[in-house]
């Protein structure tokens, strides 16, 4: 069985959103906003034989998704945010 993308809830742990085991797997599409400078949710690469819930690690095995992550939290909007392109972090308020 091959790598998929599933999505992955961040739990909000102080400073802590490029640790992938801070994130937990959700069997459906999370509801996030658009804008916030706290990221909410992450299309991860998903491998429950290896990492249980959480994604693979993003500094090593999914940079892409690292980068992603850098930039939703500098720009505080989901990302990438082109008109064509399939969004892999969203971001929300903290409320």
């Amino acid at each position: 069985m091959g790598l998929t993308r599933e999505w992955f809830i961040y739990n909000r742990t102080f400073a802590g959103e490029y640790d992938s085991t801070n994130y937990n797997y959700v069997p459906f599409f999370p509801v996030c906003v658009a804008t916030g400078p706290y990221i909410c949710a992450v299309l991860g690469l998903y491998d429950p034989f290896t990492y249980g819930d959480h994604p693979v690690p993003f500094i090593f095995l999914d940079t892409n998704l690292y980068h992603y992550i850098s930039q939703a939290k500098a720009a505080q909007i989901n990302k990438p945010s082109g008109p064509f392109e399939k969004r892999y972090v969203y971001v929300t308020p903290f409320t």
